[in-house]
């Protein structure tokens, strides 16, 4: 049967069905693409586990209450501004809303066994409203508006993040909880502090770090020329580096050699650094307790100064003088 056919058919038999399902029917024409038939559909929905949405047309979520065993949602490239629709599907366990228009994340607090959320390429500011999704081990925020990493305290099952392609500038003590995290995807950010990189360093399980993706923009911490060794050197259980595997122990090894050495290098220059300091201080020490002194210490030592001078010099005027009478003397009058 062709799909024109199929639709035709469908909206005929449309008073079969609740006025609300009436509303998706042309969304979920295509019954054979998401595997199942028409009778399936309006009258044995509990077996259907899973639902997928692309390029139909789908500008609202509604009707999705008649799935309540429903496990895995699909919507892919619609006009969806946000997500609603989803109290009849307690069950639901992944949910993908990707390439739409979602402005903020909302409407999953029914959703507590979701376990992977992909809510990619949309125009989300904030990451908010995910807090209660303790079970959740995927989440993808990557392609939005981000520009701060928050709301994570609480997913402490969290195990893959990605927030590629973002505007986040700092890391800071953000996912400190997410001692479970796994693999971290940070690509395309605007990143610039290598110390910041150091607080990732708190994460035990992190095997996979990207940074630095090829099909993005990367963060300008990236370009420093030791970014890698110090990643390497504070994070040695990493398995993976950007595109980079570094799960052999030499490169490790040659990572951690190259950073003793630059500290010795460095310790080295702090130490002479600290000597001059010493010394540049005793110095000013010095003028300043000459320069603070009383006038009447400072003219005492000026005359000091000039008689030792007087001194001197009537000494030299006496050697000078008994020197002319000793050659006057040697002289043989004629």
């Amino acid at each position: 049967m062709r799909r024109e056919t199929k639709t035709a058919w469908i909206k005929k038999r449309a008073n079969e069905v609740p006025e609300c399902f009436k509303y998706c029917l042309p969304q979920l024409s295509a019954c054979g693409e998401n595997g199942s038939s028409y009778n399936t559909f309006t009258q044995d929905r509990s077996s259907i586990y899973t639902l997928e949405v692309f390029f139909s047309g789908f500008a609202h979520m509604v009707g999705l209450s008649f799935f309540p065993n429903l496990r895995h949602l699909t919507i892919v490239g619609q006009e969806l501004t946000k997500i609603e629709a989803l109290e009849g599907c307690p069950l639901l366990e992944e949910l993908w809303v990707a390439e739409c228009r979602l402005t903020e994340i909302s409407g999953l607090d029914k959703c507590l066994q979701l376990k992977k959320l992909y809510l990619y390429d949309n125009q989300i500011s904030e990451i908010n409203n995910v807090e209660f999704l303790i079970n959740l081990d995927v989440l993808w925020l990557n392609s939005n508006s981000i520009s701060r990493i928050q709301g994570l305290n609480r997913l402490q099952n969290l195990l893959e993040l990605n927030l590629a392609d973002n505007k986040i500038e700092k890391i800071g003590q953000s996912l400190g909880p997410n001692t479970n995290l796994q693999n971290l995807n940070l690509s395309g950010n605007k990143i610039s502090s290598i110390k910041d990189l150091t607080k990732l360093a708190h994460l035990p399980q992190l095997r996979e770090l990207m940074l630095n993706d090829p099909t993005t923009t990367p963060n300008p911490v990236c370009l420093l020329h030791n970014y890698a060794t110090h990643v390497l050197y504070h994070m040695p259980q990493l398995q993976h580096l950007d595109t980079h595997d570094i799960s052999s122990t030499e490169v490790k090894d040659t990572a951690e050699s190259i950073v003793m050495k630059k500290m010795m290098y460095y310790n080295m220059r702090v130490q002479t650094a600290q000597r001059k300091l010493r010394e540049t201080r005793l110095s000013l020490l010095e003028r300043k307790k000459i320069m603070l002194e009383p006038p009447e210490e400072s003219l005492m030592r000026i005359n000091h100064c000039l008689k030792s001078l007087e001194h001197e010099l009537s000494k030299v005027s006496s050697a000078c003088e008994m020197k002319d009478g000793t050659v006057e003397d040697s002289v043989p009058k004629p």
